[in-house]
């Protein structure tokens, strides 16, 4: 209810800075009425001209555009994004003969799960000089924008990402639980590589439910809402379960990972994906990246730090919840551990 509020605190902080990355991110992430639209481009074109080589500018002013339905000026605004994001990553490219559009997908994506740590891996990858990223992490191609085009989607990434010296990703986690985003995905590009991080399904229930309760979306308390949405999904069979998409409240579905995986798997080729456990890169972000970077053919790079994004510290619950939640689980993740075989001792 306080979205407009928000927007308006956004735009003076920007006003204030142009160039604070911050306000122009969570601005991609704040639910905006139709009738702001217009004041927001036009208050994204004055950024651009106090700003002209600030990529999130650019990029942001895409994505209004492309909400008004003006979808020939979003993917111009996208182009010269990606290109912004990319001469400012390595000012050399500047030199260099660029293509006028992106012809080839992106060489990754991360398709979750969701509160699995997909936002710092995000980061991390966007460190390195050969991975040149989009202006945010969440593009939703093939899950909520499919039908703006495969043009819309690769402009998006810069299209020296086409030459064998770069790499381009971006990381959508909701497209696991989308069922219609593998197929769309494999139909476009079927040689990409899958990376999903697994998180402990009581913990990214957890995280899902605090996550939703901060930003609205959940009213009910932690118990309440966990113990009805366990109560609908023990009503399901296995043939539902994979049939079934996103569905609000999303916490312990969210967490149900081999259906997820088997809807996938049933489409892309299993050495095209990478699965990680979440709690093995939070532990040990470093050797994990280097399995990841060898996944993805880069040689790889040490970084001395590697802090967490997007996390928040929650009240811990009693032990008889967590207890159901594991028992709840625990069937789930056996068959997930079978279909993989791989352990994930998360009980």
């Amino acid at each position: 209810s306080r979205f407009k509020e928000a927007i308006e605190s956004y735009q003076k902080a920007i006003e204030l800075d142009p160039c604070f990355k911050r306000a122009y991110i969570d601005l991609q992430y704040t639910w905006i009425e139709s009738e702001q639209l217009e004041q927001l481009i036009s208050f994204y074109r004055q950024c651009i001209e106090r700003q002209p080589d600030f990529p999130l500018a650019w990029g942001n002013l895409g994505d209004v555009l492309t909400e008004q339905g003006q979808l020939q000026e979003a993917i111009s605004c996208y182009q010269t994004s990606a290109y912004k994001t990319a001469v400012a990553s390595n000012p050399n490219l500047a030199e260099v003969d660029w293509k006028p559009k992106k012809e080839h997908g992106p060489d990754f994506v991360i398709i979750g799960a969701a509160r699995s740590g997909t936002s710092s891996l995000y980061m991390y990858l966007s460190r390195y000089p050969q991975i040149i990223s989009p202006h945010k992490k969440e593009l939703n191609f093939f899950s909520k924008y499919y039908n703006q085009g495969i043009d819309w989607y690769l402009a998006h990434f810069p299209s020296i990402t086409d030459t064998p010296n770069f790499l381009a990703g971006e990381a959508s986690p909701n497209y696991f639980d989308c069922t219609e985003s593998a197929q769309r995905m494999f139909q476009c590009f079927p040689k990409v590589k899958l990376i999903v991080l697994l998180r402990n399904p009581v913990d990214r229930a957890i995280s899902c439910y605090y996550h939703n309760f901060y930003h609205g979306r959940e009213k009910r308390s932690l118990e309440d809402a966990l113990a009805l949405e366990k109560q609908r999904l023990e009503t399901l069979t296995e043939s539902e379960l994979l049939q079934i998409g996103y569905r609000h409240p999303n916490n312990l579905l969210g967490s149900l990972y081999v259906y997820k995986l088997k809807r996938w798997m049933e489409i892309f080729p299993r050495e095209q994906f990478l699965i990680i456990k979440s709690e093995d890169f939070y532990s040990n972000p470093k050797t994990v990246m280097s399995t990841i970077i060898e996944f993805l053919g880069l040689s790889d790079q040490t970084f001395f730090q590697y802090p967490k994004c997007n996390g928040r510290s929650y009240t811990s619950i009693s032990q008889d919840l967590r207890q159901s939640l594991s028992d709840f689980f625990r069937p789930h993740n056996q068959k997930l551990e079978d279909y993989l075989g791989i352990k994930f001792n998360w009980d």
